[in-house]
C-alpha cells in the first residue's frame, strides 16, 4: 500500500528557501519517501480578512 505525504511549500522562494526546500527534500528520502509531483493550489484564509493566494504543495509518497 502506498503512504502519500504532502508538505506546503509556499509561493516564492529566497536562496535560503531553496536550501530549506532540499532539507525538506533530504529529510522525506530518509524517511523512505519519494518525491513524486508538485501541485498548485488556492489556499483560502479568514472569510473576515479575505486572504488567498496561491501555494506549491510538495507531493512524496512512499511505498
Amino acid at each position: 500500500m502506498k503512504t502519500y505525504k504532502i508538505v506546503q511549500l509556499g509561493a516564492s522562494f529566497t536562496n535560503s528557501d531553496i536550501k530549506n526546500l532540499e532539507s525538506t527534500l533530504n529529510a522525506n528520502a530518509k524517511e523512505g519517501y519519494h518525491f513524486h509531483s508538485v501541485m498548485q493550489v488556492e489556499k483560502t484564509g479568514c472569510p473576515v480578512f479575505a486572504s488567498k493566494g496561491i501555494i506549491y504543495l510538495a507531493i512524496f509518497v512512499r511505498n
